[in-house]
């Protein structure tokens, strides 16, 4: 009961506040938006369920618990037609974070086909899609598509997709792909040693108060350096105690020295940090 109180209280200070466009994914969302006072009428979009399994092409695991199945969006969406504040439907999907693979996008349009088609066959008029992010950039470990190649892929789907309704407006979430590459990581070497065979190079920032999805998901950022030598194996550690703080492990670059400057690329997106070890965290400069 406290936890549906206080999401309609959310909701309820949103709509005061001018925010008329809301995507839902439950029973309970529904109940709350028909138990809400709108002072305007309302644009209501479903979010379904595109679940992929994890793998070389799918970076991060898609859980389950964001989203609802083709047969409950339909029914929701059938509820929300009859709501008076009401005035828009829509649905909403996810393929992806970091979506390489074309399979990924292949499933999305066909779960929201299925579905279109369903509600084309009702009579009931979609005004908005939002197919969401999952938009990808380059990492070391992963090549990305380009976005011309992703279009590729959608063009035809969601051309089918307008002319079943063609009024609706098409949005899409391209985080990502957008501040990944607006942001680097700037870090300068402040200890160089040799333990057997490997050579470990020592940076003045960490995975913990930088890149956490390197520790996460394993996402490898590109870098360039300033070092000048020789070519060799090199494994780039943070400067926390902890084992996992490593950058790179193995990587074939310039021997590094003491001063020497890596620069990590595209590492704009979710460059999230903890308070772990009590780490001062990096400062941010906007140019």
């Amino acid at each position: 009961e406290f936890h549906e109180q206080y999401f309609l209280n959310c909701f309820s200070f949103a709509l005061q506040s001018g925010v008329r466009k809301f995507i839902i994914d439950s029973e309970q969302q529904m109940h709350m938006v028909a138990s809400a006072n709108s002072p305007q009428p309302i644009s209501l979009l479903v979010r379904i369920r595109n679940k992929m399994p994890a793998g070389k092409n799918m970076p991060y695991p898609q859980l389950s618990s964001f989203g609802v199945s083709i047969p409950e969006a339909f029914s929701l969406l059938q509820k929300a037609s009859r709501l008076p504040q009401v005035k828009e439907l829509g649905v909403h999907i996810h393929t992806a974070t970091q979506n390489i693979s074309a399979r990924g996008w292949q499933s999305a349009m066909a779960k929201l086909e299925h579905l279109l088609i369903r509600l084309k066959k009702q009579d009931m008029t979609i005004g908005c899609l939002d197919i969401g992010g999952g938009f990808p950039i380059a990492y070391a470990d992963h090549k990305a598509p380009s976005i011309k190649a992703i279009a590729a892929l959608l063009k035809k789907p969601l051309s089918r997709f307008r002319g079943m309704f063609p009024g609706m407006k098409l949005f899409l979430e391209p985080g990502r792909f957008l501040v990944g590459p607006a942001g680097i990581l700037l870090s300068r070497v402040i200890r160089v040693e040799q333990q057997g065979k490997e050579r470990i190079i020592t940076i003045d920032t960490s995975l913990y108060n930088g890149t956490l999805d390197t520790l996460i998901v394993g996402l490898q950022l590109p870098l360039v350096t300033s070092a000048k030598g020789q070519l060799c194996r090199q494994t780039i550690r943070g400067n926390s105690p902890d084992s996992m703080d490593v950058f790179r492990k193995n990587i074939m670059m310039p021997e590094a020295k003491m001063g020497d400057l890596i620069v990590f690329l595209n590492a704009g997106a979710y460059p999230y940090s903890s308070d772990f070890y009590e780490m001062e965290k990096p400062g941010v400069v906007m140019l």
